[in-house]
């Protein structure tokens, strides 16, 4: 997600696309604010107010609690189905302190060096202490929801300017990297060789909802499918709990979401139930398999 001009911004199926006005709520604009990294009040203005965008509609009657940390998990008519046109785009407005964050030089949206926005500048994290739990607060705050992994010692580049968090501590319950504990903005022994990068590592494509859809991991820095060869109820778990769901789980065999493409990464696996990745159970080895993708695996996640 992005404010363009104050616009907001959604990023789907590789594509940035606008929000339609239609039954816009407080709520839904404190949610939105939220997941940019925004503490404090907001406002939203619908009619284009900051100008028509272009393209792909993403939302349409978007209905948030209030108590989402994304979007992403409010209701909605459905990705792309909507009444709308350009003129009923939504428009937001964020007060408070700005703690946006951003991936860069990464193959991927998914992946790159962590910055985060303070002081109206952008500047890099240092790697000191770095744990798994920063990193899911990373990710969720980027509006994305699996598993993720963390590189240190620049490995998606040296950035320049600020280093503006060291020691970050997080203990995975918060919702943004500020609300962690950290030496204080600017405040650190680090250099640029010690940027912190971030990923995500699994990822469930062409699903109705978030919570389902063709399983894919990432692996040698790009996305491959997972066969269903003796793909059990503990395979299911252990995905959707890496995942992030707690809950019942569903499998489906033969390409049930649709065909992926290139890779096949995991063939064969074999979970007990009891592992926290996908990646701990039995397999034949990353890219051996004797698969085609009409056996590519989907899952379904059910519980929060």
């Amino acid at each position: 997600m992005e404010l363009t001009a104050e616009k907001r911004q959604v990023y789907y199926s590789s594509t940035w696309g606008t929000v339609c006005d239609d039954g816009w709520t407080d709520a839904n604009t404190d949610v939105a604010c939220r997941q940019l990294g925004f503490a404090g009040s907001s406002a939203y203005y619908g009619s284009a107010h900051f100008g028509q965008g272009s393209g792909n509609i993403w939302l349409d009657n978007v209905g948030c609690t209030g108590s989402e940390n994304t979007i992403s998990e409010c209701s909605h008519n459905g990705w792309g189905v909507h009444n709308c046109n350009h003129g009923e785009d939504i428009g937001i407005v964020c007060y408070g302190n700005s703690v946006a964050t951003r991936l860069v030089n990464g193959a991927t949206n998914k992946e790159g060096r962590l910055e985060v926005y303070y002081s109206s500048t952008w500047g890099t994290v240092c790697d000191d202490g770095w744990t798994a739990a920063n990193s899911d607060v990373a990710c969720r705050q980027l509006g994305f929801v699996g598993s993720s992994a963390s590189y240190g010692s620049a490995h998606f580049g040296q950035g320049s300017g600020n280093i503006w968090l060291d020691n970050v501590g997080c203990t995975g319950s918060e919702n943004t990297i500020s609300e962690c504990s950290h030496n204080g903005w600017g405040v650190h022994n680090c250099n640029h060789g010690e940027d912190i990068g971030n990923s995500v590592t699994m990822r469930l494509v062409n699903g109705a909802t978030n919570r389902e859809g063709r399983l894919e991991v990432y692996y040698s820095s790009t996305w491959g499918t997972v066969c269903d060869d003796g793909w059990t109820d503990a395979n299911t778990d252990v995905a959707c709990r890496q995942l992030g769901f707690a809950g019942s789980s569903a499998y489906y065999g033969n390409a049930h979401f649709g065909q992926g493409s290139g890779n096949i990464w995991l063939d064969n696996v074999g979970c007990t139930g009891s592992e926290n990745t996908i990646s701990e159970c039995s397999h034949n080895g990353w890219g051996a398999h004797n698969c085609d993708h009409g056996e590519d695996i989907g899952i379904v996640c059910y519980g929060k």
